[in-house]
């Protein structure tokens, strides 16, 4: 096992335990799950409440179990209960009850798999990703930062460091992702990091050796330190971009990289350009916030608009509100500024729809639209060019 995977655990019959595996290395389903404990664990977290069920039907009763089961399926561990529970009970039970339950029981039943198919490819994706994290980690930690003094330049990569947040996927996950994206942009580019608290920039600046021309900006909104759960309306603020300088404005995250050199600025025409989504529950030209490029001087402008003003736009669509991305959406579409068309943004970054090349990656593992195969292949980019 590496040493530099970091295994998440759960709250489990009020003790904290490391999370039973439920997908196996090659993305079966494990044996060793104790689905009865599981079971138990669901039912007695689902029924909290019985007094405000008294005026309901039993068959009421179950329909609402299920649904808020079906909330639940986020968590592998309940897909696999309710997979598990559906096949015992709806299948097997013959109660009037249940019968007229079955279609919902089969829904629930294919959603469940679903869920833990997708569980088992991101896994696998991820895994992916770690590896190749793993192979060129040698070659990445001799890429020193190498940033174009401030004032000296019209652009400038950004990311904003958050208490316990610098190695969110592995260790030296921070210095890694910012010395690749530095080696591919090339000493043109400005480096601004912001960070919070302010007790974290010494760790920081440790963890990249100190190096010259980087901009260290403590983060604060509405004159204040935000906290995590703030972080996106940090990004969506005029504190954000008044502490910005630069023009062109490269904004990326720990679970993104920059996989090729001499690509970013082919793209600068845009006034907003970010990994492509598509689907029903994004709008067309939706693009994702978590590696980006910007303008400043559109953004200034953008985030002026009552923030009330979009969110009303978002309610009539399946997009969250809260998130800074689906802001930049309907600003920019009040705005009436052009986006670039799905091509160009999939040529600019890979999220959830398969396209390469790339210049680079935002979390493609999250998507079951990007198998860990073809995730290689983006990955390959960065190898062909170190």
């Amino acid at each position: 096992m590496r040493s530099w995977i970091i295994v998440p655990f759960y709250i489990f019959g009020g003790a904290i335990s490391e999370r039973p595996s439920i997908v196996g290395e090659q993305g079966s389903i494990s044996s060793d799950v104790d689905f009865s404990r599981l079971a138990t664990f669901v039912r007695n977290k689902e029924s909290s409440s019985p007094q405000d069920l008294t005026l309901q039907t039993e068959r009421e009763r179950d329909r609402e179990y299920l649904g808020r089961l079906a909330k639940d399926l986020v968590q592998r561990e309940v897909a696999s209960h309710l997979e598990f529970t559906l096949q015992n009970n709806c299948g097997k039970v013959t109660d009037r009850k249940i019968q007229e339950l079955s279609g919902a029981c089969l829904f629930h039943e294919s959603r469940a798999r679903k869920i833990m198919e997708k569980r088992a490819q991101t896994e696998q994706s991820l895994s992916v990703y770690l590896d190749f994290v793993h192979r060129t980690m040698p070659l990445v930690a001799n890429w020193k930062v190498e940033a174009a003094p401030p004032g000296h330049t019209d652009r400038v990569a950004t990311i904003t460091i958050m208490e316990g947040g610098f190695n969110q996927y592995f260790q030296g996950n921070f210095k890694y992702v910012v010395q690749a994206v530095m080696k591919h942009l090339g000493p043109t580019w400005g480096l601004q990091v912001f960070y919070s608290p302010d007790s974290l920039a010494d760790e920081l600046k440790e963890e990249l050796g100190h190096p010259q021309n980087v901009t260290w900006t403590g983060v604060k909104l509405n004159g204040r330190a935000p906290s995590k759960s703030t972080y996106n309306m940090f990004r969506w603020s005029s504190d954000f971009y008044s502490a910005i300088q630069a023009e062109h404005i490269l904004i990326f995250e720990l679970d993104s990289l920059l996989l090729r050199s001499n690509c970013i600025d082919g793209f600068l025409e845009w006034d907003s350009i970010g990994a492509p989504h598509s689907g029903d529950q994004f709008p067309p030209g939706f693009m994702n916030g978590g590696f980006t490029l910007r303008k400043r001087s559109t953004f200034f402008k953008a985030v002026q608009i009552p923030k009330d003003d979009l969110i009303a736009k978002a309610a009539g669509t399946r997009m969250n509100p809260s998130n800074e991305d689906s802001l930049v959406h309907f600003a920019l579409e009040s705005m009436n500024v052009s986006v670039p068309p799905l091509r160009t943004a999939s040529q600019f970054a890979l999220e959830q729809i398969p396209s390469l090349p790339t210049c680079g990656i935002h979390k493609p593992w999250l998507y079951e639209t990007i198998t860990p195969s073809f995730l290689e292949q983006a990955l390959a980019l960065m190898s062909d060019t170190a």
